[in-house]
C-alpha cells in the first residue's frame, strides 16, 4: 500500500475520519489497541484494514506502511499520546503530513513542535460551529447535507496542478473541466499563495496551482487523471 492515510485511534473522532475517508474513496489503515474496533467497522459496513497495536511504537507504524503513506491522523483521547505519535511519525517519514487532535488548547504549541502540520482543537472548532449555526445556518445546512448524502458524496476537494501537467498554460474555459462531470471550481491558489475566488473562465492554469473544486470522488479522480496523469 502507498499514498494511503493512517488513522491512529478510532474513538468517536477517529470513526468520523475513517467514515469520511472511506466514502470518498481514499485508502487507509487504522491503528488502535482495541481489537473490538474491527466489529465497529463491520457494524458500519466499512471494509478497512485494522492493525491492533500502540501507534506510539515504531514497529506498529512500520506495519502500517508509514514510509509509503500520504498522511497520518493522531486522534487518540490523550494529548501526550498524540504528541508522541506525531513525533514518531515525522521521524519515520519526514514528508508525511500529520494532523493531530488536541483536547487542551494549552498543548497546541507542543503538538506542533512535535511535528504536526496541523492541530485541531475540538473545543475551539466546536465553538466556531455553534457561532456559525447562529449567524449562517443555511451554509451549515448545505455542508451537513453534502456530508450526509449517501448517494452522490459531493465534497469540496483539492486538486494540484504539477509542473508537467498538460493543462499548464490553458485557461479554465479551454480546459473544459465540465466534460468530466458537474464540477464547479470554487477557488484557485497560485504557487505564491495568492487566492483567486470564483475564478473567471479566462484564468490560465499555472504550475503548482491548487484548484478547490466541488465534485464527487469519482469526478475528482477522473479530473486528477487528466490534470496529473503520472500521479
Amino acid at each position: 500500500m502507498k499514498n494511503h492515510y493512517i488513522v491512529c485511534g478510532m474513538g468517536m473522532v477517529g470513526l468520523y475520519i475513517v467514515h469520511e475517508l472511506y466514502h470518498t474513496n481514499r485508502k487507509q489503515v487504522i491503528v488502535d489497541p482495541d481489537e473490538t474496533k474491527g466489529e465497529v467497522l463491520k457494524h458500519h459496513n466499512m471494509d478497512v484494514d485494522l492493525i491492533v497495536g500502540d501507534a506510539t511504537e515504531n514497529d506498529i507504524l512500520e506495519r502500517a506502511m508509514i514510509r509509503n503513506a500520504k498522511g497520518l491522523f493522531a486522534t487518540t483521547n490523550s494529548d501526550n499520546d498524540n504528541i508522541v505519535i506525531a513525533l514518531t511519525a515525522k521521524q519515520l517519514n519526514p514528508e508525511l503530513r500529520v494532523i493531530a487532535r488536541c483536547n487542551d488548547t494549552k498543548n497546541i504549541d507542543k503538538v506542533r513542535m512535535a511535528g504536526a502540520d496541523a492541530v485541531v482543537a475540538l473545543g475551539y472548532i466546536g465553538a466556531l460551529r455553534m457561532a456559525s449555526e447562529m449567524v449562517r445556518p443555511h451554509v451549515i445546512t448545505l455542508i451537513d447535507a453534502m456530508l450526509r448524502d449517501r448517494e452522490s458524496h459531493v465534497r469540496v476537494e483539492e486538486l494540484h496542478v504539477p509542473d508537467d501537467s498538460p493543462y499548464v498554460g490553458r485557461s479554465i474555459n479551454d480546459s473544459d473541466f465540465r466534460s468530466v462531470g458537474n464540477i464547479l471550481i470554487i477557488a484557485i491558489r497560485a504557487a505564491g499563495g495568492e487566492w483567486i475566488y470564483n475564478p473567471t473562465p479566462e484564468v490560465v492554469l499555472e504550475p503548482d496551482m491548487h484548484l478547490i473544486i466541488l465534485a464527487t470522488p469519482e469526478e475528482r479522480d477522473l479530473l486528477k487523471g487528466l490534470v496529473s496523469p503520472e500521479a
